[in-house]
């Protein structure tokens, strides 16, 4: 990004997926310009609590680090579980905070390519004018669609997110009746993100994983393992990596 050198900060599955104050300063340099930072998350669906992004926000403002928030799952998050923007937390950081957001998600209109971006109106300016020499702008047809799935009546929404939390529950269950994988519930997003280190070496239905044909791991030593939902009596399966 702009030139910049990305610094990965990793939390496993025995914290939830997610990265702590500590971890951060531990990563933190001089150079550092930015933290990025999305909850819920793609594809782990973990979701920090106000604590937790309190803390993080506060720690980016004292290092006056720049904050770019991914908040497009917002409205996704299940067990009582909220959302919570960083900016609204940590109020102190609009002059260094960007949000990033739309409406492929919550309203399944991924296709659309719709979103948008709140900052301070310099930056908000500056990534304008990059945009429109990059993709121009968006067709009237969608930006009138998503005003209207943003305005109009929630049932729909409502709807696909207890479908979402019925796949939750029953994909959680079944990795986690799996011996070797561990599988931590979800708040947010659709996804479930388990640790299946503990498969690596043995067999399933009596044969080896092998990557699928043509896949990126067909012909490399990596194994890949992914489950998908299809409908609530079966589940496909293919290949993934071993800790994705």
């Amino acid at each position: 990004m702009a030139g910049g050198n990305p610094i990965e900060v990793f939390a496993g599955s025995d914290q939830d997926y997610k990265v702590t104050v500590e971890q951060l300063e531990a990563a933190y340099t001089p150079a550092t310009k930015a933290l990025i930072f999305v909850s819920p998350s793609n594809p782990t669906g973990a979701v920090y609590t106000e604590e937790e992004t309190r803390a993080i926000g506060q720690w980016a403002l004292e290092k006056g680090v720049f904050v770019l928030t991914d908040e497009i799952y917002e409205h996704l998050t299940y067990d009582g579980m909220d959302s919570v923007s960083i900016l609204k937390v940590v109020p102190e950081l609009a002059d260094t905070c960007v949000i990033l957001n739309g409406v492929a998600k919550t309203y399944a209109m991924t296709g659309w390519r719709v979103g948008w971006l709140i900052g301070p109106e310099d930056v908000v300016k500056a990534a304008s004018n990059l945009q429109s020499h990059l993709t121009s702008n968006v067709n009237n047809i969608a930006q009138r669609a998503a005003l209207k799935a943003l305005t109009g009546s929630q049932n729909d929404v409502e709807e696909m997110h207890a479908a979402f939390n019925r796949r939750r529950t029953k994909i959680v269950d079944g990795l986690n009746a799996i011996d070797g994988v561990h599988c931590p519930s979800p708040k947010g997003a659709f996804y479930a993100y388990p640790d299946v280190r503990g498969l690596l070496g043995k067999e399933i239905a009596g044969k080896h994983p092998r990557p699928l044909p043509n896949s990126p791991s067909s012909s490399s030593k990596r194994r890949r393992l992914r489950w998908f939902p299809v409908r609530p009596s079966a589940l496909a399966v293919i290949c993934a990596s071993p800790t994705r």
